[in-house]
């Protein structure tokens, strides 16, 4: 389910979804401002204070996993029955922190988060870097 929609800054955008047992993953693509994406899976309107999870945009998109685990951690009876807390629902706070913010929202089911490439490392090892210190201080030591 794709939502688009604009947010001056405080304003929140309230969601509510039914929480897929194999997660499930919060796509947003910032086309203005920041965000705070904020989630409970027991508070209809979480905010700071109430919630089980947030993540923000910090100038990028939002590609973040709400994982099974995180819902088990949250939603688990303090009594140690094993037994959880609520229905499977993830509510989740929407929030500008620009004068005004622009974003199209979209989950998925499971872990569909893209992850950056690793490219090998073209650094040199910590041995390498040693020797050329040592080799740049006695060409200093010498030729002074």
């Amino acid at each position: 389910m794709e939502i688009a929609t604009t947010l001056p800054k405080g304003s929140s955008r309230l969601l509510q979804y039914e929480f897929p047992s194999m997660g499930m993953t919060l796509k947003i693509d910032i086309k203005l401002g920041n965000l705070v994406a904020r989630g409970s899976f027991s508070v209809q309107n979480p905010n700071e204070l109430t919630q089980d999870f947030f993540v923000m945009s910090n100038g990028n998109d939002i590609d973040y996993f709400i994982s099974p685990e995180l819902y088990i951690q949250s939603t688990t009876d303090d009594d140690d029955d094993g037994r959880h807390t609520n229905d499977a629902n993830v509510y989740l706070s929407i929030v500008g922190l620009n004068d005004n913010n622009a974003f199209v929202l979209n989950t998925t089911f499971g872990d569909t988060t893209e992850s950056i490439p690793t490219t090998p490392s073209t650094g040199t090892s910590v041995l390498g870097s040693m020797i050329l210190m040592m080799v740049a201080l006695l060409c200093f030591f010498l030729f002074i």
